[in-house]
């Protein structure tokens, strides 16, 4: 949960990883909640050696229950055997203008992906197919052994099913 604190002063969050051959990183944290009067930011980078696996879930929530949303952005960088294999990065509340119009959440409270590594899929395994995940997400390959698992919804717990109705639908 992220508070607001004294003065204009916001928080970070910095994550630096390195994931070496036939390795895998599983990062699987709670919620990130942007409560009220809040300022964060989440700065991600991801490094994959060729042949390392990766399961990095984000789910962001604007505010508590009933409360106005606090401003949090989120950005994950991902690099896959010294190439860039994804980019990301979303933004919460009232330091996003827009961020809840039909460009960024279109009324959602809650956002969030799933970006799954398999290195199987680099060897001639099956790519995952773009499909759409209960009208609130869709699943979308990357170019390369990967794929993304992106949704919207109204809280934490729809966002939540939306993302594993689309991971389903990675098996």
């Amino acid at each position: 949960m992220a508070l607001a604190g004294p003065g204009d002063r916001g928080s970070e969050l910095v994550v630096r990883a390195r994931v070496g051959p036939g390795g895998e990183l599983r990062w699987l944290p709670e919620p990130a909640v942007a409560a009220a009067g809040c300022r964060h930011r989440v700065a991600a980078r991801v490094v994959l050696a060729a042949g390392a696996g990766l399961m990095w879930r984000e789910e962001l929530v604007g505010g508590r229950h009933g409360e106005p949303a606090g401003s949090l952005a989120s950005r994950l960088d991902l690099e896959l055997a010294g190439r860039p294999l994804y980019r990301s990065e979303l933004g919460l509340g009232p330091g996003h203008p827009g961020w809840d119009g039909p460009a960024g959440t279109a009324g959602a409270r809650a956002a969030g992906s799933v970006v799954v590594v398999r290195p199987a899929w680099a060897e001639g395994g099956p790519p995952p197919a773009a499909v759409v995940a209960g009208g609130l997400g869709a699943v979308l390959p990357l170019a390369g052994p990967g794929a993304v698992v992106a949704a919207v919804g109204p809280g934490a717990a729809s966002l939540r099913a939306a993302l594993a109705e689309g991971l389903a639908a990675l098996v």
